[in-house]
């Protein structure tokens, strides 16, 4: 071109650029290639520059961050007007405009979050890449839980905020101190492992309200073994091997019955309370010394002679007096020498009352 004035071959030339720029815009090339690394081939294109647009038609779909290589110029990024990658479909036809760094595409309908079905709320629907879906989520509305022993699912779900945990009545006082539930703080005391010894007969420990660990209360009274206990009782679980004889009382006295005491009662000691009594007399009968034991019951009497002479006998009356009687039938004058028969009370031994 000279003086303004564009020369004939000049012109053909840039009838030729614009009839091959006229071509690239209206041709549809088809990719070729492997998923996210795509080719395509354009005629007259001969290089890439800033705000060049090209419609071209995907033979795969994409599965990630996705480059296109236009007449082997280079592998160019294929991004959204927002940066993202798009989700090519294949057969799908798309306009790229070359930014002068990267293809952006264009006719996009805005950027899609992450949300899936289960997401969203049932009865409503969201856009999506794929397009509108339908919620999943299921409504649970209030939902309260009571408390129990063993651990409950929360539900998924959309909750309203309305539901809420019930709460839990805590009586204190069966909380052993030093535990909190439900924010409650125990108040029974601790009493631990107590050791107690009950030594006496009706003796109680008393045991204060609280919470024991264990321990023990034991009945320790002395002397209490089985010798001490009478065979054939058991006290306090303890045996009694015991076996004890007759306890006798004394009971002193004097008394002498002599030949020719007739129809005398000489009483020898009062006041005894057991039924029968052990009696113990010596006697001298022409000059020879017996001794000898009688047994004799309350209210019966036994008899020491009874022959020509005449009678006599010791009787054990009903009121517990011990006394001799005679009957003889001679006078001292007739027995010679009165020391020659005569009974001398040595004592008497009766049952402990």
């Amino acid at each position: 071109m000279s003086n303004g004035l564009i020369t004939r071959q000049e012109l053909g030339q840039e009838l030729k650029e614009e009839i091959d720029k006229i071509n690239v815009l209206t041709a549809l090339p088809t990719t070729t290639g492997v998923a996210n690394a795509y080719s395509v081939t354009i005629a007259g294109l001969l290089n890439l520059i800033p705000g060049l647009k090209v419609t071209v038609k995907f033979h795969q779909a994409s599965n990630g961050a996705s480059t296109l290589n236009i007449n082997e110029f280079g592998a160019i990024n294929i991004i959204k007007p927002g940066g993202r990658s798009p989700n090519l479909k294949a057969g799908g036809i798309y306009s790229l405009v070359h930014d002068g760094v990267n293809f952006q595409l264009q006719g996009e309908g805005g950027e899609y979050g992450t949300a899936l079905a289960s997401d969203v709320l049932t009865g409503k629907t969201i856009g999506t890449e794929d397009g509108i879906i339908s919620g999943t989520m299921p409504n649970r509305g209030a939902v309260n839980i009571t408390p129990s022993q063993a651990d409950q699912t929360i539900v998924n779900g959309f909750h309203n905020g309305a539901g809420k945990v019930l709460k839990v009545p805590v009586p204190v006082a069966n909380v052993l101190t030093g535990t909190t539930i439900a924010g409650a703080a125990g108040t029974m005391p601790n009493r631990g492992a107590p050791a107690q010894t009950i030594t006496t007969q009706g003796g109680q420990y008393n045991i204060p309200a609280g919470y024991y660990s264990g321990g023990s209360v034991k009945a320790q009274f002395a002397n209490l073994v089985a010798g001490n206990i009478k065979k054939g009782v058991n006290i306090g679980g303890v045996a009694g091997n015991y076996e004890q004889g007759m306890q006798l009382k004394r009971f002193t006295g004097s008394a002498t019955l002599r030949g020719g005491s007739k129809g005398t009662t000489t009483t020898i000691v009062t006041g005894i309370q057991s039924d029968s009594v052990f009696v113990i007399l010596e006697d001298y009968s022409s000059g020879v010394q017996r001794r000898t034991t009688y047994f004799i019951q309350k209210g019966s009497k036994v008899t020491l002679m009874d022959n020509q002479y005449g009678k006599r006998w010791i009787e054990f009356t009903s009121g517990g007096t011990l006394r001799f009687y005679s009957e003889d039938h001679m006078s001292d004058q007739d027995w010679g020498t009165s020391d020659d028969v005569r009974v001398y009370f040595e004592g008497c031994y009766s049952a402990l009352v």
